[in-house]
């Protein structure tokens, strides 16, 4: 069988396959979602719409200028959130990572690039989930001490952690002694001409991920320009429980809100669990609870859930059902020309 055949049955294999998780997810996973816009006020439903596609529309941006090449545009960028929310549900968290780069290599940027730039935008997350809630702590720290001391140490933890996370990829990015010290010992268990060949141009690629890193994260005006934009973007996740509030107001200040999410996102950050998905609900209601109380603690979950997680995944479910039926034709085109 012809390699383009073979390629065509394989995208339209993939295809019906997109078509199924989505039937699947909608009426099981998302049915209490579906079932909970439909009772939810329509100002705030459009209010969630809004802000969750301000935060796609922001990605782009961010991932646009962290790329920052001509023929890489902010549709690229936003395409990109889309390609990795989707493919975050469907591998469960495990292929987001795997993903981003897939989707940088599509554009033709080189795997060693494409992975010194991914990994520098979730090095550029992790940073804003600290700001964001040393930030909130220095504002709210005494009243979460007195009101949740255990909530107020977690917190204080999960911050320490999650710079520890950065720390540490920091540290294997630019530590070219852990890399000598790497290469030496590969070098000694694999001693095949053709596998040190392998290891000098894995090597080659970590030097070119490395320069990608540093031109990004040492150039000041650079750096502070990117995480200027990721806390404007986080900020628009971070307002969806503030305008729940908004809607169905009790005496909680809308900062402290603005606080208490600040402090779940980065507390789910640290929990093991795929994608921070049932860590968060977790710490969502932990925090929550004593703010909005069972019951409305519960619909705002639902709601942030949506705009977060099912809004996304849906744009980008589209977007790859899109880009498999673009390439579906380009190939079968290609097979007729070859009959």
């Amino acid at each position: 069988m012809k390699k383009t055949t073979i390629k065509l049955i394989l995208n339209s294999v993939f295809l019906c396959l997109i078509l199924a998780i989505l039937v699947y997810l909608v009426r099981q996973s998302f049915a209490s979602i579906v079932e909970e816009l439909l009772h939810t006020k329509l100002a705030l439903v459009i209010g969630l719409i809004v802000l969750g596609l301000a935060y796609q529309l922001i990605e782009g941006v961010l991932i646009k200028q962290i790329i920052r090449r001509p023929h890489f545009s902010v549709v690229d960028g936003i395409f990109t959130s889309l390609y990795v929310a989707f493919y975050r549900v469907v591998t469960f968290g495990a292929g987001t990572f795997i993903s981003e780069v897939a989707f940088y290599h599509k554009k033709k940027i080189s795997y060693s690039e494409s992975v010194g730039l991914a990994m520098f935008r979730l090095m550029l997350y992790k940073l804003t989930l600290v700001v964001y809630a040393v930030f909130s702590l220095l504002l709210f720290g005494s009243i979460l001490y007195t009101t949740q001391s255990k909530a107020f140490w977690f917190v204080l933890l999960g911050s320490i952690m999650t710079l520890s996370i950065v720390a540490l990829l920091l540290l294997l990015t630019f530590s070219q002694t852990i890399q000598a010290w790497n290469t030496k010992l590969a070098k000694q268990i694999l001693r095949k001409p053709k596998w040190i060949q392998k290891i000098d141009e894995f090597n080659a690629q970590v030097d070119a991920l490395r320069q990608t890193v540093k031109i990004l994260l040492l150039t000041p005006r650079v750096f502070f320009q990117l995480l200027l934009i990721s806390l404007v973007k986080l900020a628009t996740w971070y307002l969806i429980p503030v305008l729940y509030l908004y809607f169905n107001p009790n005496d909680v200040s809308f900062f402290f809100v603005f606080g208490a999410i600040s402090f779940a996102v980065i507390l789910a950050g640290v929990l093991p669990a795929p994608a921070g998905i049932g860590s968060f609900e977790f710490v969502y209601l932990f925090m929550f609870q004593p703010l909005f109380g069972t019951v409305e603690t519960a619909s705002s979950l639902v709601l942030y859930r949506f705009a977060t997680y099912v809004l996304p995944f849906l744009l980008g479910a589209v977007y790859v059902f899109w880009d498999k039926q673009r390439t579906l034709k380009q190939e079968f085109k290609e097979m007729r020309q070859k009959e």
